[in-house]
């Protein structure tokens, strides 16, 4: 009788059998560029001039992270800019801008900015190095300042852009999220001839 039961409780303990539930996956966030939050400006023959870009003006809501098993490579992203126009040789140049990012995942994240000058929206290298900090779990927020402040060397229009880039050695899926309203970018102009 045992013979015919074995097979039996076997069947029957095989087709209870669940896997294991699996984690969920986390979040991700696929950086959109919102053009139209890009201000397009002229430099007037105003001694100097100030140009704000107002909070609520980011143009991507988040930022993609390094990690070496997924790209090997940061993703740069443009967070505030200026399309401007008739920025004068030897004029002083002053930029300052700030934000926000949230870490929501369960490791450390780097954030990083740098400020890109030339003809397209982002450009590798600028009058700034690039500076940046970690923004652990516990930190959960991190506010980035840059400054930099330069003379123009020759007549420009074109575009000045605070880039941000994150990178973490934990989660691939992990990203920082941009608050909206949370920080601006100022450019300041003043005129050759008011430096001497």
């Amino acid at each position: 009788m045992l013979k015919y039961l074995l097979p039996l409780l076997i069947l029957t303990s095989c087709a209870k059998y669940e896997a294991p539930p699996t984690a969920p996956a986390l979040s991700t966030c696929t950086p959109v560029l919102n053009m139209n939050n890009i201000q397009y400006v002229n430099v007037s023959d105003a001694p100097i001039q100030l140009f704000d870009s107002k909070p609520g003006n980011e143009i991507v809501q988040c930022l993609n992270t390094f990690w070496p098993l997924r790209n090997n490579r940061y993703e740069f992203y443009p967070l505030y800019s200026f399309y401007i126009s008739g920025i004068k040789a030897g004029g002083l140049v002053e930029l300052d801008a700030e934000l926000e990012v949230t870490n929501d995942s369960k490791v450390n994240m780097q954030i990083g900015t740098y400020y890109s000058v030339g003809p397209n929206l982002v450009m590798s290298g600028g009058p700034t190095a690039a500076n940046g900090y970690n923004v652990t779990p516990g930190m959960h927020h991190g506010k980035v300042f840059q400054m930099a402040k330069y003379i123009a060397s020759a007549d420009f229009s074109g575009y000045i852009t605070l880039v941000g880039y994150s990178g973490t050695d934990g989660l691939p899926q992990a990203f920082l999220t941009v608050h909206k309203n949370s920080g601006r970018m100022y450019i300041k102009i003043t005129k050759a001839s008011m430096l001497k």
